[in-house]
Formats: structure tokens, sequence, C-alpha cells
């Protein structure tokens, strides 16, 4: 399923067989969006698509926004308790502490 986020319209549907990857329903969405005179300006998918049609031959203004995978370490900080700053050149963690980065 493919729906505007903006105006909360379901553009196209698709269905796959259980023994296909959901991305081959990319080819028949982006027929129907074609269709439809419309241009994608984010998707916002799963990783499940990654490898669709729609993200391997998007347009250079096409926006792809897809969760990342849970990162599970432990006892140890995981990748979301880091917040880079690019333009102060530091790496931030939970202890508040900083360093710089090159």
């Amino acid at each position: 399923m493919l729906r505007d986020l903006d105006i909360g319209v379901v553009r196209a549907v698709g269905i796959t067989p259980a023994n296909l990857p959901e991305s081959v329903v990319t080819e028949a969405i982006a027929s129907d969006l074609e269709s439809q005179n419309v241009e994608l300006q984010e998707l916002h998918i799963d990783r499940a698509y990654l490898n669709s049609q729609m993200v391997k031959q998007r347009p250079e203004s096409l926006t792809i926004i897809c969760k990342a995978w849970s990162v599970r370490n432990g006892k140890h900080f995981d990748k979301k308790a880091f917040v880079l700053d690019w333009e102060r050149h530091l790496i931030g963690c939970q202890e508040r502490s900083e360093h710089p980065f090159l």
C-alpha cells in the first residue's frame, strides 16, 4: 500500500504471492503512480523494500526514509546512545561527555 502522507489518501495497493519478496510489488505501484501523474518527494519504507525498483531506480530528488535495524549490545551502549555533532566535530554519549572526531 502506498499512502499519500500529506492528504491521507491511499494512492496504490499491490498484492504479492507469499513465495515472492514484497519488493516486487513496487513495479505495479510505480505504474499506478505514473498513471495518476504523481511524483514522490519522500518514500517511507521498511527494509523489505530497500532492494525494490522504486529505491534502486529513484530520481535524485527522492528522499528514502527507512527504519534502521534494532541494536542490541547487552550491557554496552548501543548506537542510539551517541550523537554526532557534525558542525562542531564532536561525538556525545549518554554520560554527557563530548569528544572530538575528525
